[in-house]
């Protein structure tokens, strides 16, 4: 997905902006390549917050 130019004050139009770049980019895809690309990002994400739990439980301040 494209970067989606949003404001320093985020606002409701800016949401609107982001919604409508991700349907664009979804709508013409077969529900397969939907959810695959769906549960890659998951992953990712996952990967993220698990590095961070660890960073967080090895901190000593």
């Amino acid at each position: 997905m494209d970067k989606v130019e949003i404001s320093k004050d985020f606002t409701v139009e800016d949401i609107h902006k982001i919604r409508e770049a991700h349907y664009e980019e979804y709508k013409n895809r077969p529900i397969g390549e939907y959810l695959a690309d769906i549960h890659e990002s998951a992953m990712r994400v996952q990967a993220q917050i698990q590095a961070l739990r660890e960073k967080r439980e090895n901190y000593t301040p």
